[in-house]
C-alpha cells in the first residue's frame, strides 16, 4: 500500500473513532447527566475550542519545519523547533488559564452568556478546567505534527486515539458510578499529561539525540513564528466564525437547544476533520516540491479531484442513510429533536468541503497571506449570513441557514482567486463547473418529492463522475506514489 494512502487511513482512524464511540454514548451521557448538564458540557467543549485562537499557528509551524528540516537531515534544527514551539506553548498555556478564570468570573458576576442561576457554578468550573485542558492540546498539537512530518501517522494516530479512547472510557464509568462533570474533567487533565509524556518518549526514538528542554532564543523564536503567525491568523478567523454560533445559540435561545446544536455541530466537526485526514501528506509534499523547484500544480489539482469526489459521495449518501442509523445511535425521541441540524449542518458540509485542499495547498506553497485574506473574505460573508438567518427567523435553524449561504458564496469565491491568483487562469467557467455537482446535491436533500430526489441523487453521481473524473481528471498515480 502506498504510503500517502496509509498515512491517509491512519488519519481518517484517528479522527473518525472518537466521535463514532462518543456518538453511541451520547444518550448514555445526556441520561446520566441531564440534558441541561451536557449542554454545559457542550459550551465548555466550545469554550476550549475558542480557546484554541492561542496556539499562535504553532502546530502548523512545526509541521511545515520539521518537514523542510528532515528533507536534509537537519536534526539538531528539528530539536530546536520542537523546544522552541514547546516553550511558547507552556506560556501560552498560562494565558489560557487566566483567561478562562477571567471568562469564569464574567460568567458568575457579570451574566455572561446568560446562564440560568442553578448551573452558574457548574460553568464557571468547567470553563476554568477547560482552559486548563486546553493547554495539554497545544503540547499534543506539537507531539501529532512532529510524527505526521516524519510520515509517522500511525504514531500520531495511537497516541492521540489512545488518549481520547482513555478518556471517553473512564468518563463512561465516572459517570456510572455517579460523577459529575467536573470530575469528568479532572481526569482529562490527567490521562492527557500521561499521552503527552508518551508522545515525547517516542519523538525520542525518532529524533537523534533528542532531549526537551526550554528554549527561548529571540532568533528561534522570531523564525518560528515568522511562518507561524499568518496560519494562526487564519485559524483566529476560523475559530471565532464557527463557534460564535453556539454562544450565541446558548445566550438567546438557552441550553437545552444548545445540547442538540452543540451535538451535532461537534459530530460535524469530527465528520469535517475526517475529510481533513484525506489529504494531509500534501502540506509536506508541497514544501519538499517547492523547495526542490519542482511542478506543483497537477499535485493541488488532482488532489482537490480527488477530495472533493470522495467528501461529496459520502455526503450525499449520509444524507440518504442518516436518519435510520442515528435513530438506532441516539433513539427515536433524541434523533427528532436533532433532526432539523443534521440536515442543515449537512448542506453547510457539503459547501465547507471546497476549503479542505486550499488550506493544506497555499500554506505549504508560500501563499499564506494570500489565504488569510481568502479567509477572512469568507469568515465575514458567513457571520453575516449567520446574522441575517437569525434576523428572518430567530431560530437557530435560521442561524444555520445563513451559515450555508455564506459558505456556498465564498467557496466559489475561494476557487475563482486561486485560479486567478496562483495559476494565471480565468476559472470562472472551471469553478461554475467544479460546483456543478454540490448544487445537485443539495436540492435533492432539499426536494420533498420522492420520484424527483430519486432523479436528483442519480444526476448528482452521474455529475460527480463527469465533472471530478472526466472533465478535471485524477492523475491516480500522484496520489500513490511511493
Amino acid at each position: 500500500m502506498s504510503k500517502n494512502i496509509r498515512n491517509s487511513a491512519w488519519n481518517l482512524i484517528d479522527i473518525f473513532l472518537y466521535p463514532f464511540l462518543f456518538l453511541i454514548t451520547t444518550p448514555y451521557f445526556i441520561d446520566r447527566l441531564g440534558e441541561k448538564e451536557f449542554g454545559v458540557w457542550m459550551l465548555v467543549n466550545s469554550v476550549m475550542i475558542t480557546m484554541q485562537v492561542f496556539n499562535l499557528g504553532l502546530g502548523t509551524a512545526v509541521f511545515k519545519h520539521v518537514a523542510a528540516h528532515l528533507s536534509v537531515k537537519a536534526y539538531d534544527k528539528i530539536k530546536l523547533t520542537f523546544n522552541t514551539n514547546f516553550s511558547l506553548s507552556c506560556l501560552i498555556h498560562i494565558a489560557c488559564i487566566l483567561v478562562s478564570v477571567s471568562l469564569a468570573i464574567g460568567v458568575k458576576y457579570f451574566s455572561f452568556f446568560k446562564i440560568e442561576p442553578a448551573y452558574i457554578n457548574l460553568v464557571s468550573g468547567g470553563i476554568v478546567l477547560g482552559g486548563t485542558i486546553v493547554g495539554f492540546k497545544f503540547y499534543e498539537q506539537l507531539v501529532s505534527y512532529t510524527f505526521k512530518a516524519f510520515e509517522r501517522f500511525d504514531l500520531a494516530a495511537w497516541i492521540s486515539s489512545g488518549t481520547k479512547l482513555t478518556i471517553l472510557f473512564l468518563n463512561i464509568l465516572l459517570v456510572y458510578f455517579g460523577y459529575g462533570l467536573i470530575t469528568l474533567l479532572i481526569s482529562g487533565i490527567i490521562i492527557s499529561s500521561l499521552g503527552i509524556l508518551m508522545g515525547i518518549l517516542f519523538i525520542k526514538r525518532l529524533i537523534p539525540a533528542f532531549t526537551l528542554s526550554f528554549h527561548y532564543e529571540k532568533t528561534s523564536i522570531r523564525h518560528e513564528l515568522k511562518f507561524a503567525v499568518w496560519p494562526w491568523f487564519q485559524s483566529l478567523a476560523i475559530i471565532i466564525t464557527f463557534q460564535c454560533d453556539r454562544f450565541f445559540v446558548v445566550t438567546y435561545i438557552g441550553l437545552a437547544t444548545l445540547t442538540y446544536y452543540g451535538l451535532v455541530a461537534t459530530m460535524f466537526n469530527h465528520i469535517h476533520m475526517g475529510f481533513n485526514a484525506i489529504a494531509p501528506w500534501l502540506a509536506p509534499k508541497i514544501t519538499k516540491l517547492k523547495t526542490q523547484g519542482k511542478e506543483i500544480k497537477e499535485l493541488y489539482l488532482t488532489t482537490r479531484n480527488f477530495s472533493l469526489v470522495i467528501s461529496l459521495t459520502v455526503l450525499l449518501v449520509f444524507s440518504i442513510v442518516n436518519a435510520p442509523i442515528l435513530k438506532l445511535f441516539l433513539s427515536i425521541d433524541k434523533y427528532q429533536h436533532a433532526a432539523g441540524f443534521i440536515k442543515l449542518f449537512t448542506l453547510f458540509e457539503l459547501f465547507f468541503v471546497y476549503a479542505i485542499v486550499p488550506n493544506y495547498f497555499l500554506n505549504a506553497a508560500g501563499h499564506e497571506r494570500l489565504y488569510f485574506k481568502i479567509v477572512i473574505f469568507y469568515c465575514t460573508t458567513i457571520i453575516l449570513g449567520m446574522l441575517t438567518g437569525y434576523y428572518f427567523n430567530r431560530t437557530a435553524e435560521g442561524i444555520l441557514e445563513g451559515l450555508t449561504v455564506g459558505t456556498a458564496i465564498s467557496m466559489f469565491t475561494q476557487n475563482w482567486v486561486i485560479d486567478k491568483k496562483i495559476f494565471k487562469a480565468d476559472g470562472l467557467k472551471d469553478s461554475l463547473i467544479l460546483f456543478l455537482p454540490v448544487v445537485l446535491i443539495v436540492l435533492s436533500i432539499l426536494s420533498s418529492s420522492l420520484l424527483i430526489k430519486s432523479g436528483l441523487i442519480i444526476i448528482s453521481l452521474l455529475s460527480l463522475y463527469l465533472v471530478f473524473i472526466k472533465y478535471f481528471k485524477i492523475n491516480l498515480n500522484l496520489i500513490k506514489f511511493e
